[in-house]
């Protein structure tokens, strides 16, 4: 009898071990920056254009349905600042080079996202939510940066090894970016990447 009931404890610790797995991946894809100030001058205006993010990832599946994941991404943000004033003979535009988080120009980001992700179906096709905090620092100016990033996805299990994913976020940055006294700055940006996911050797019959 004891040996039975040996038995099926290993068949359930094996059965749950099986549900875990290690995944390793890389990303690409594009984000498209912005600000929110506690004050506006007036005459100026933004715009906002696509910039690059790439980087790698590496996940850690507990369930079919559950894995918290770590990407760290090199990327590129960009803001132009257009400041517009009259005079006496006419209407003149200047744009601003100031740095990010100061007007406009551009900056590239070393970040870490740090989320949790929930699969909503099992099988090889896949629908998830992510959401946890994320850091980054300024190249340029070595400004520190800290937030949270949530948003959605989609992945498909090319093979039992090969995973396709592509999703979009939105990340709320909370540290002041302007080296300004009266006003404050905070990142914002829209997101989407794509990329592939390796299983790199635990249980292959388990979707991620």
């Amino acid at each position: 009898m004891k040996k039975y009931i040996l038995l099926i404890s290993l068949c359930i610790s094996a059965s749950s071990f099986a549900q875990e797995k290690l995944i390793l991946g890389f990303d690409a894809g594009s984000l498209v920056a912005g600000e929110h100030r506690t004050y506006t001058t007036p005459g100026l205006s933004y715009s906002m254009q696509p910039d690059y993010l790439f980087g790698i990832e590496a996940g850690y599946g507990f369930s079919e349905q559950f894995a918290l994941r770590m990407q760290i991404f090199i990327e590129q943000r960009s803001i132009s600042a257009r400041r517009s004033f009259e005079t006496f003979d006419s209407a003149i535009s200047q744009i601003s080079t100031g740095t990010f988080g100061d007007g406009g120009g551009s900056n590239t980001f070393f970040e870490i996202p740090l989320t949790a992700k929930y699969n909503f179906f099992s099988g090889r096709s896949h629908a998830y939510i992510f959401a946890g905090p994320v850091v980054g620092l300024a190249f340029e100016s070595g400004m520190p940066n800290f937030g949270i990033v949530g948003g959605a996805g989609y992945s498909r299990d090319l093979t039992h090894i090969i995973t396709f994913f592509a999703e979009t976020g939105y990340t709320v940055g909370f540290a002041n970016l302007s080296s300004e006294n009266y006003y404050k700055s905070f990142a914002r940006d829209f997101r989407f990447n794509a990329g592939l996911l390796f299983n790199i050797g635990l249980p292959l019959e388990i979707e991620y």
